[in-house]
């Protein structure tokens, strides 16, 4: 069984809502606020499911999230490419990146609406 509760592989989430639905309390407050930065960032990206993950598509897909079990990830399919002078993205793959918040992080607003952009214009 993985962080949110799924037994295997094959049994993924079907809805955005049912990912999130067994999610912590905390992590569920911290997607709230996370899908409300990425409305106001980029307002035309809309959630979805793909790849057994919540998924924000443009021309193609640039940001997602995801709940583990001491982590709520805001993650970039082509994070490699974005500036970061912050320091947040984390990864060493050859394009992922992703921002790992936990339970007692607080958000940087700024930072991570300046990622968002940054992936949303590279997937227009």
């Amino acid at each position: 069984m993985d962080g949110m509760g799924h037994k295997a592989r094959g049994q993924s989430p079907g809805t955005v809502d049912e990912y999130f639905a067994k999610a912590a309390p905390w992590q569920r407050g911290l997607v709230s606020q996370l899908r409300s930065l990425v409305k106001g960032s980029v307002p035309s990206a809309k959630l979805v499911m793909k790849w057994g993950a919540p998924v924000y598509p443009l021309r193609e897909p640039f940001a997602y999230l995801g709940c583990f079990s001491h982590s709520v990830n805001l993650g970039f399919l082509h994070g490699a490419a974005l500036r970061d002078p912050k320091g947040l993205l984390r990864g060493s793959g050859k394009d992922g990146r992703h921002v790992r918040l936990c339970e007692s992080d607080s958000l940087d607003v700024s930072a991570l609406q300046a990622l968002l952009v940054q992936a949303a214009q590279r997937a227009e």
